[in-house]
């Protein structure tokens, strides 16, 4: 049975029903996409808030491995610091008692000894001089 030999789909009933199935298919694939599109858009920020998350606690874990890094450094300096004054405080003292009054001030030494004369020493920090 040919559809177009149905009595009242000739003419204009059948632009009708045409319209409404080309209108109905139309909201149907229209519904459809816009799914699909937005499916596709959750997954793509679900991906993006993951990379963000793992570059966030990448960069926290790299910044405390530097902290405990120089935590270290900081410790090491602290034992150094304190060797040195003992040495210093030792050579002072061993200074004194052959009768040398030994100054420190900032960068300036002052040294006396038992006869009267004096010398002035400024220290100049090879290290600050090519930083």
């Amino acid at each position: 049975m040919d559809p177009t030999q149905i009595p009242g789909l000739a003419g204009w009933p059948g632009i009708i029903i045409t319209v409404i199935t080309l209108l109905s298919y139309g909201y149907y694939t229209n519904r459809s996409v816009k799914k699909k599109v937005e499916s596709a858009q959750k997954e793509t920020e679900e991906k993006t808030e993951d990379i963000a998350k793992k570059a966030k606690d990448d960069a926290i874990n790299a910044m405390q491995l530097h902290l405990n890094i120089l935590k270290e450094r900081v410790i090491e300096t602290e034992k150094e610091n304190t060797r040195l004054n003992t040495i210093v405080n030792t050579i002072t003292s061993a200074l004194e008692e052959m009768g040398m009054i030994v100054t420190i001030r900032g960068k300036m030494i002052l040294i006396k000894d038992n006869k009267g004369s004096s010398t002035t020493i400024n220290i100049s920090n090879k290290n600050e001089d090519t930083a």
